[in-house]
């Protein structure tokens, strides 16, 4: 922080740098959206941090693209995934796959795609039943693709956000009533109180000063 500003400044660009950060955005947020997406659900801290700590901690590139790929085997094994997806991962099915993909997340592909830097690459809707059904990209590999477009990505952003507020700062599930709130104030802000949408700094201070946070860690200095 500046001089003379407060510690709680420091305090809350360090939270908000992490939240806008590779571990953040490739790994927890990555994870995050197979729950919010092709499930269809936001996904509890109980399931969320044994998927999470698979991807954490310091990897190579090729560790964490083996850890990724483990992970959605896994994922696509379970019985939460396969009572949606029985039937529907075959090449013959690509078309059903996206379709049903696309129901359960609430979004649906462009027609066509650009990929700008620094993003996973992007496709078509067509383009990327093409591939899975030309055998080109497995169920996997397809479902992967999906959950990495733009479209997909910015659907859940503020969702996953203040969700991994309450896993990170006091360890619990959300409950609906606050979590649907600051849900809202990051999607829409809070014009009554002067708060722009989007407004990080402010979720973050909210937690970080809440009465919960400070009960779990005793006394701020």
């Amino acid at each position: 922080g500046k001089l003379g500003s407060p510690i709680e400044c420091d305090r809350v660009h360090v939270s908000s740098g992490f939240f806008r950060s590779t571990e953040f955005g490739e790994r927890g947020y990555w994870v995050y959206r197979f729950y919010q997406g092709p499930l269809g659900v936001r996904p509890t801290l109980a399931q969320f941090k044994p998927d999470f700590r698979r991807l954490n901690g310091n990897q190579t590139p090729a560790e964490l693209e083996a850890a990724r790929a483990a992970f959605i085997a896994d994922f696509m094994s379970r019985p939460a995934f396969t009572a949606i997806y029985a039937g529907l991962t075959t090449a013959a099915n690509a078309a059903q796959f996206i379709a049903k993909l696309e129901e359960k997340t609430g979004v649906t592909l462009p027609a066509s795609n650009t990929t700008q830097p620094g993003q996973p690459p992007q496709f078509g809707r067509q383009e990327l039943i093409n591939k899975m059904a030309s055998g080109e990209f497995t169920a996997a590999q397809t479902i992967r693709a999906f959950i990495e477009q733009k479209v997909v990505f910015d659907a859940f952003f503020f969702k996953a956000f203040v969700a991994m507020q309450y896993f990170g700062y006091l360890n619990r599930d959300p409950e609906d009533a606050g979590y649907n709130d600051w849900v809202d104030v990051m999607t829409n802000g809070r014009a009554s109180a002067g708060i722009a949408p989007g407004d990080y700094r402010h979720l973050i201070h909210g937690f970080i000063y809440s009465l919960e946070y400070k009960g779990r860690f005793g006394p701020q200095q």
